[in-house]
């Protein structure tokens, strides 16, 4: 995993993409509907000049005016083969605790 999510403190999304703030900072990761043979399935975004709230980087980022907001991306076909799965994974983990999904079964098992 490329990052620890319990560092993750606020998710947001908009359709198939989750923004989130992990130690302070604003990323993305999106997955595609229809898989992008020159991007991939996934693609990670880090929003490192990034000063609002993350409600404002979702609304703006899902709008038009994304060209305004200075990001550097990543893509999973440019990723070495053996690396394939972190943006899948990170997605997955990200999604889980967006919906709260480790806490259900938590509550579920401990209860």
């Amino acid at each position: 995993m490329i990052i620890q999510i319990s560092l993750v403190t606020e998710i947001s999304a908009s359709e198939n993409e989750f923004y989130f703030l992990y130690k302070g900072k604003f990323f993305s990761i999106l997955k595609r509907t229809q898989s992008n043979p020159i991007y991939g399935d996934f693609s990670f975004y880090c929003y490192p000049k990034w000063n609002d709230n993350l409600d404002q980087l979702v609304k703006i980022a899902s709008s038009l005016d994304a060209d305004d907001i200075m990001m550097i991306d990543a893509h999973e076909q440019f990723l070495d083969p053996s690396e394939k799965n972190l943006f899948k994974d990170l997605y997955s983990s990200i999604k889980n605790k967006f919906f709260g999904v480790d806490d259900f079964f938590d509550d579920l098992l401990n209860n």
